[in-house]
């Protein structure tokens, strides 16, 4: 009897235990919401995941007495968000935000308030120090990068017939060790704007060699221009997403890259994006009229903050459009004024990089410089 008794016990415990650990697996934070992050400084800070419809979520950071607190709705997901205040230059305080469900509490910890700068686009932006060794004095430029008050999140390619919700990556101080593999002109960017602003500097590096435009557009924005609404209908038999070949050939298609690199950032406060594409456009030039523009008001509508910053550089001149030194008539010429004409769009800034290019190679050196007027 007392050995039945015991085997009851064991197995009610067990299912407890079951039961507990379901319930706290049920409840999460966005993968991109991490220790070590920025937080976008002077307007709200998001915070969404996962619990159980109808589960209190509380959240409190450092710097407030107030607690805030949201009910998980019937899809099983919570959000909210904290006023974060200015960031003081030359202030550094690490910044802590306690998120409590029931007996589970996640704690974000070592917090910059900042600001928070989307870094996109293909080879040229995601061109990394190590990339051949090309980035002009690449090894004393690594040695050298060691701000801890910069921050940097290095977001994995992934390409999706629908929108995601979740990306992956990690969030890290800027070291030696975490820059060599991130985006130079990015970086660059983010240590002018820290020399001269004495604020930490938080960057999302989400782009793709190769990509095109349109790939990184949402189908409603897409569907607009009828040249892609008939190729955006054949993603509709493609595989499940989970089964899609990451190669250029499978998501160079509208929508497929924006779903996966894009739209799990939507709800994350930022600054604004820079953005440094075009030349997988330059087949169709005179298309990146209509395209682009449409693009950056796309990705403003989805963040719903606004017309933020949208940053980018011009493609540099390369020798296909001379003839004996002598230019010429060129679809890359054309994509270059496609891009001058989208500065009509308000708060855009354009970077020209055609005196620091290099004829002979797309993926030219001097990458300083163009983080530099990036950040002018």
């Amino acid at each position: 009897m007392r050995k039945s008794c015991f085997i009851i016990t064991c197995f009610i415990f067990l299912c407890l235990q079951f039961a507990a650990a379901n319930v706290k697996d049920d409840f999460r934070l966005a993968d991109i919401l991490q220790s070590n992050m920025v937080i976008q400084q002077g307007r709200p800070f998001n915070l969404w995941g996962r619990a159980p419809a109808g589960d209190t979520v509380t959240i409190q950071a450092d710097w407030s007495n107030k607690k805030i607190t949201k009910i998980a709705g019937s899809e099983k997901k919570w959000f909210g968000n904290i006023f974060v205040p200015k960031a003081i230059p030359g202030k550094f305080d690490e910044h802590t935000i306690t998120i409590i469900h029931k007996r589970d509490t996640i704690r974000l910890t070592n917090l910059l308030i900042g600001e928070v700068w989307v870094c996109s686009g293909q080879s040229n932006m995601e061109m990394s120090f190590l990339v051949w060794n090309k980035v002009k004095n690449h090894a004393a430029e690594v040695a050298a990068a060691n701000y801890p008050n910069i921050r940097l999140l290095q977001v994995e390619h992934y390409a999706s017939v629908t929108p995601q919700d979740e990306a992956k990556g990690t969030w890290l101080p800027c070291t030696p060790q975490s820059v060599k593999d991130f985006s130079a002109i990015a970086y660059f960017f983010a240590r002018e704007i820290y020399q001269h602003k004495k604020i930490p500097i938080g960057l999302v590096h989400t782009s793709w060699g190769g990509t095109v435009a349109q790939a990184w557009t949402s189908a409603p924005a897409i569907k607009q221009m009828p040249y892609f609404a008939g190729l955006l209908e054949k993603n509709r038999s493609l595989p499940p997403i989970d089964s899609i070949p990451q190669t250029l050939d499978k998501v160079n298609q509208p929508a497929l890259v924006y779903n996966g690199m894009i739209h799990p950032f939507l709800n994350l406060s930022v600054r604004g994006v820079l953005w440094y594409q075009g030349e997988s456009n330059s087949n169709r030039s005179y298309q990146y009229r209509e395209l682009f523009p449409l693009m950056i008001n796309d990705w403003r509508k989805n963040w719903g903050i606004g017309d933020f910053p949208f940053y980018f550089v011009q493609l540099a001149n390369l020798q296909f459009g001379t003839v004996n030194d002598v230019p010429k008539e060129s679809s890359w010429a054309e994509l270059q004024e496609a891009q001058l004409m989208t500065t009509a769009l308000p708060n855009t800034g354009m970077a020209v990089t055609n005196d620091i290019g290099n004829p002979d190679d797309i993926h030219y050196a001097n990458k300083q410089e163009a983080g530099r007027r990036l950040a002018l």
